[in-house]
């Protein structure tokens, strides 16, 4: 399954912005870390190429898929500590080391658009930069998700049904259920399929059929339920090192 057009977007804009420092740096070397795991090898390759060509092979890219160096819960750390260079992932990943994260990454009724949520956040954004700044990150772009649906192993009829299941669920999102009564707890994304296949989690709470099936969570749960409350429904974060070489 290929990235969608939104995807490649963010990384080619990410792309330009990065080649853009290559006047003022020589021979970078940058570990890029995304929480995406096989569906962005085709946007992370033409990202390094692009890289490549336009810096005069000044900049080289190293890519990592969801899991394979850090979890991604510890994208902040990671890239504070220099680690990872750069981070693509979610706000409500890491409410516990940045807490404004929670509120970055989606608000139940905030938005009914794209359009709209970037008017939030050109409010939001200075507030959002100076608390990664506390922890040694910059943030440099982020990205606007679109449906943000509950993919359950059995069927939701009810909010009964869904106070006997537990869902996989993030930041705000989460803490809307738990008000319900709802059970929620958090998994990286590349722990989803492993957890509903082995009975760990009930139903996730994630992104839409784009993205259940090019985690193939559609093989292990089947019903799929509009809650309608969050749409786009997540807010991806791009940080960097501030000690990268990039500005």
């Amino acid at each position: 399954m290929k990235l969608s057009r939104f995807f490649k977007t963010v990384l080619a804009a990410t792309a330009f912005s990065l080649v853009a420092t290559a006047a003022h740096a020589d021979n970078l070397r940058l570990r890029f870390h995304t929480f995406f795991g096989s569906e962005m090898d085709t946007a992370a390759k033409r990202m390094q190429d692009t890289l490549r060509e336009k810096s005069d092979n000044k900049i080289r890219m190293q890519y990592f898929r969801g899991g394979e160096l850090v979890s991604s819960d510890q994208f902040v750390e990671a890239v504070g500590r220099g680690t990872i260079d750069i981070a693509y992932g979610v706000g409500s990943y890491w409410p516990g080391q940045v807490d404004v994260g929670n509120i970055e990454a989606g608000l139940p009724g905030a938005w009914t658009s794209v359009e709209e949520a970037r008017e939030v956040f050109k409010k939001l954004d200075p507030i959002i930069a100076e608390a990664y700044e506390e922890k040694g990150v910059v943030l440099i772009g982020r990205g606007y998700g679109s449906d943000y649906e509950l993919l359950t192993k059995e069927p939701v009829k009810s909010l009964e049904d869904l106070k006997k299941m537990k869902i996989r669920s993030t930041g705000q999102m989460a803490r809307l259920l738990k008000e319900f009564d709802v059970p929620t707890v958090f998994l990286p994304a590349e722990e989803l399929y492993v957890g509903l296949s082995t009975g760990v989690i009930d139903g996730v709470l994630y992104g839409g059929p784009l993205e259940y099936e090019q985690l193939k969570l559609n093989e292990v749960a089947k019903n799929y339920t509009s809650l309608n409350l969050l749409n786009p429904g997540w807010i991806e974060t791009i940080i960097i090192n501030k000690k990268s070489g990039i500005r």
